[in-house]
This record gives structure tokens, sequence and C-alpha cells, in this order.
């Protein structure tokens, strides 16, 4: 071992125990709390995500319950597989969701071209000056005062074009009234009309900022609506499934049931048999016990039936359910 290695191994052992632990104490005391710290806002996270989670789906589970408790004596309604995904595009509450995101995403578009919309602004604004004075060539007389009133009105239409020129026409309107002897006309009117042109040169040169947003959101509006395609399709590939397997489960109970029907004659047979004496009794046993399992193929069957025709109605959601279990299928 080198002669270093044991000079360090021997001052740590030779280091008091107390001092030791209080330098670790010391150390993990920041380490803890940072921990502590992190903890509290991940689970304050966690407890605001999960309360989200909840509340949306607590309409799904609420459904679902009334679902399992509808009246099964009520006669179901047949539907068409062509009914079915109809009738679960235009009533299953998830579909109604999804289908806004299109519609906002397409609002979205119509907001970024707002940048382009034209543009009216109307100012106004009144001023009063009373301003002393102390000579006659002034306009009025000595101690009086001067006293000016203004009233402005202006309208301006503007409007942004896709190259990023702004143009401006202006309606300024001005009146004034004086008691200043040396003015014609009072109260004086000054209108005028102008146009104004800006283009930038630096920044924003050629409206890329206004028309990367539209570019941006017409974007966001093309993959809005093909996650919504997307979703709609597995949907309505969900509603197929179901339905087939609802077909599915219908047909395997029948031929359960026709294979226990089969199955009790057999064993009915066996054991007429094993009274006149043409098979032994062990014959009768297997029969009765092919019997028995068959009849709980039947009753797993029949179970599996039933799922599939809950799972199928609450897909569809027959009968716009909202606040009631939909109706049988």
């Amino acid at each position: 071992m080198p002669l270093d290695q044991e000079r360090f191994r021997t001052a740590a052992a030779e280091q008091p125990e107390d001092d030791m632990r209080e330098k670790a104490t010391s150390a993990c005391l920041p380490i803890l709390l940072a921990g502590l710290l992190l903890a509290s806002c991940t689970g304050a996270a966690q407890a605001a995500d999960a309360a989200a989670k909840a509340t949306a789906t607590s309409a799904f589970v609420e459904g679902l319950l009334k679902s399992f408790a509808a009246d099964t004596a009520k006669p179901p309604t047949p539907v068409t597989l062509d009914e079915a995904v109809v009738t679960a595009v235009a009533n299953n509450p998830g579909v109604l969701a999804r289908r806004r995101g299109p519609e906002s995403a397409a609002y979205d578009v119509l907001g970024a071209e707002s940048a382009y919309e034209p543009r009216i602004r109307v100012d106004f604004a009144y001023s009063d000056r009373k301003i002393p004075t102390s000579d006659l060539l002034q306009g009025d007389q000595l101690g009086e005062g001067r006293e000016d009133d203004q009233y402005i009105a202006d309208v301006v239409l503007s409007k942004t074009l896709r190259s990023g020129t702004e143009v401006e026409l202006l309606w300024q309107n001005a009146r004034r009234t004086t008691n200043s002897s040396f003015e014609a006309f009072s109260p004086s009117f000054h209108p005028s009309v102008g146009v104004g042109v800006a283009q930038p040169l630096l920044r924003d040169f050629g409206g890329m900022t206004a028309r990367t947003a539209v570019e941006l959101a017409e974007k966001t509006s093309f993959r809005t609506a093909a996650d919504y395609e997307a979703g709609l399709t597995a949907f309505v590939l969900d509603v197929v499934r179901a339905y087939w397997g609802y077909n599915l489960a219908e047909a395997e109970l029948a031929s359960k049931q026709r294979s226990l029907e089969l199955a009790k004659e057999l064993a009915t047979e066996a054991r007429a048999r094993v009274q006149i004496g043409s098979l032994p009794p062990v014959a009768a046993k297997e029969a009765e016990s092919d019997a028995a399992a068959r009849e709980e193929e039947v009753i797993a069957a029949r179970n599996e039936l039933e799922l599939s025709a809950r799972a199928l109605q609450y897909k569809i959601m027959l009968g716009g359910a909202r606040t009631a279990a939909p109706t049988a299928v």
C-alpha cells in the first residue's frame, strides 16, 4: 500500500467520530432541504394534475356506473353497423370534446390574419388656455387676459399590407375660439386630409412577424385537424370492433348453448346405457363431467356477451345520454 494512502487512513481513523458526524450532517442538511422543497412542489403539481384528471373523468365514471345500473329488463334496441358509427360519432362526449380542437385552431388563424384587417381610430382633444397680457399688441384689453379654446377631432383609417407597409388616411378637424381682436374669425375651423405611408427598412422588413404568425397558425390548424381525423378514425375503428365483438360474443354464446344441449343429451343417453349395462358407470360420470364443463363455458360466454354489450352501449351512447344511462343495444 502506498505511504500517502496509509497516512490518509490513519488520519481518518484518528479523527473524532462526533466531528465527522457533525460535518456529514451539516453537508447533508442543504441537500435534505432542497429535496423536501422539490418534493413539496412536485406533490402540489401532482395533486393539481390528479384533481384535473378526476374532474375530467368524473362524467365518464358516472355514465359508466349508470350504464351498468341500467334496467336489464328493458328490451335492447337493434342497430346496424352504420347506425352504430353515426350515433357514436354524434353522441359520444369524447368525440364532441375533441371536435372543438379544429374549431379553436381555425379561430386562431382568423386572429393571426386580423393583423391585416383595416383599423379605425378616433381621437378627441380639448385645450383651454388663459394667458395674462401686458401689451395691447396681443389683441385684448389690458388686465382681461387672452383666452384660447381649441377642440380637436381626428379620424385615422389604417391598414397593414402583406409586405409590411403601413398605410394611413388621416382626417383632422380643429375648432378654435379666442377673444383676441386680431383674429378675423372666431370660432375658426381648420380641417385637413392627409395620407401616410410607412415601410420598415430594418426591423420587421417585409412584414415577416405577422406573416410568420399567420403561417404558424395555419400549420397548427392543419395539424389539429389531422389529429382530430386520426383520433376519429381510431374511435370509429373501436366502435366497429366493439360491434363485431358483440356479434362474435353472441354467436359464441349460441354455440356454447348448443354444445351444452348436446352434452346433456349425451349424458342422458350415457346414464340410460349404464342402466341397461351396455356402458360402465364411469362413462356416465365422464358425460356428466363434460356437461358440467360445457355449462361453465356457457356462463363465461354469457358474461362475455354482457361485457361486450355494455362496452358497445357506452361507446354508441344511444339516446344522447348525458345524465342517464344510454339505451341498451
